[in-house]
């Protein structure tokens, strides 16, 4: 029998045995499952990953885990994965629970490519002033095991409206979170703009552009390249026009209301008031917004034909509405306790916070990057999407491998530590681990000199 119809036997079983699924006429369930058809189509979830595991390590002879129905959602995805782990030598193929079918890490060799320096940055985080009057650096704060999270302020929403343990419709289960101090506090005379005008502004915006200034005032030779200097903001949510403005009248009264908000004029605005000529690009891709706009920063100076030429990457979160967060715990994404609890056996869920930040990237050629004048060095980055899973939500382990492979590849970093996404859920922090098990049993099997 072929690898298909030996999961396809199991599949089948497994579907009676749960009895999920869509039955024939008469009650049965035997029907044939399409080559392409994913698993949680057909009934199979999370909760009957374990038991297909099981099976599947009983007729294989081969280790699975609970993830492989996300890993491998589909029977032809799942046959070739198992095909490549049985056709490795009996020592190789008990390396990893996830043996993905790569070549050694090789760094690409192209002295060409030039480093990309973090250069300088701005931020704010939860926590409220430091010592001094500057903002808290957050981790002294986590190293001395101080609270950040904290009950929703008054200012945002009342929290005991909002609130249903239960989780009720359009109520939320979760009162904590992570706050900035004062956003509705902004000065807006270094920008030229009115009060009214600075009223009608998201105050994401206003947060940007106070970083963006503080780090003009403090790198002198942002200025100087201000007609190639780039921008590059990464956001998700956009609550002030409609959660806000709109409630006090202002969103179809007050013109500046329309350009003072959205993603587009996020990151325009910036470069309007700064004179930046560059690149005005804002992303959201969720949880990863930030990261790839600074991946995206490090593409465009990677590519620029202009000498000494530089980019802004920035990040910001604020909750401004009840309503976001209502709606999510629709998803039950939340932590009732609103912390993430990564790689913890009581992981139920992320927390919601809120930051900003902006960072000056600029290239780096030969010993450039040993003069000091740089906070750190980008090696390499990367981006992509799972494609299909096992749910829209699932992340996908062999997706992740490959793309941390091939930004290795390109870096030719010998990385020793590792963040995770750290959202703290029984399902995404196993996929996650396995991901990277994967990738450090295949390169400790390599030659030295491909590792």
């Amino acid at each position: 029998r072929t690898t298909v119809a030996r999961i396809s036997k199991i599949v089948q079983g497994l579907v009676e045995h749960l009895d999920v699924g869509n039955a024939t006429a008469d009650g049965s369930h035997q029907r044939p499952m399409a080559a392409h058809t994913k698993f949680a189509d057909i009934g199979l979830d999370s909760l009957a990953a374990a038991e297909f595991a099981e099976a599947l390590r009983q007729e294989f002879h081969i280790p699975f885990t609970a993830t492989v129905l996300f890993d491998h959602p589909t029977l032809v995805d799942l046959a070739e994965h198992i095909d490549n782990v049985t056709g490795l030598s009996s020592h190789q193929s008990q390396l990893s629970e996830m043996s993905f079918s790569y070549g050694a890490i090789r760094p690409l060799d192209d002295s060409r490519i030039q480093s990309i320096a973090i250069i300088a940055t701005t931020y704010r985080f939860p926590g409220g002033p430091g010592d001094g009057g500057g903002y808290a650096n957050p981790t002294s704060r986590w190293v001395a095991g101080k609270e950040i999270q904290s009950l929703v302020p008054s200012a945002r929403w009342d929290v005991d409206a909002h609130y249903a343990p239960n989780q009720t419709q359009e109520l939320m289960y979760v009162r904590i979170g992570g706050w900035l101090d004062h956003v509705d506090i902004f000065d807006p005379t270094p920008f030229g703009l009115s009060r009214d005008e600075a009223t009608a502004m998201d105050p994401q915006l206003r947060l940007l552009l106070e970083l963006t200034h503080e780090l003009v005032r403090g790198v002198p030779n942002i200025s100087d390249a201000s007609n190639t200097t780039s921008n590059f903001v990464g956001c998700m949510y956009q609550e002030y026009l409609d959660g806000v403005l709109r409630v006090g009248g202002m969103a179809d009264t007050v013109p500046s209301a329309i350009t003072s908000t959205g993603m587009s004029f996020l990151v325009g605005r910036l470069s309007y008031h700064n004179n930046f000529r560059g690149l005005a690009v804002s992303c959201d891709t969720a949880c990863s917004s930030s990261l790839v706009g600074v991946h995206l920063a490090r593409k465009a100076l990677l590519s620029s034909k202009h000498s000494g030429e530089q980019a802004l990457a920035h990040g910001v979160n604020m909750m401004l509405s009840a309503r976001t967060t209502s709606r999510i715990c629709m998803l039950q994404a939340l932590s009732p306790v609103g912390r993430c609890k990564t790689a913890d056996i009581s992981a139920d869920g992320y927390g919601r916070s809120e930051s900003g930040m902006s960072m000056l990237l600029g290239a780096t050629v030969g010993s450039d990057v040993d003069d000091g004048s740089m906070l750190a060095v980008l090696l390499g980055s990367g981006a992509g999407h799972n494609g299909t899973t096992g749910g829209i939500s699932a992340p996908h382990g062999p997706s992740q491998a490959r793309l941390i492979t091939d930004v290795w590849r390109e870096s030719g970093a010998r990385g020793k530590v590792t963040s995770l996404h750290g959202t703290g859920t029984s399902l995404g922090d196993p996929i996650e681990f396995q991901a990277l098990q994967s990738i450090w049993n295949r390169r400790s099997q390599a030659p030295a000199d491909d590792q």
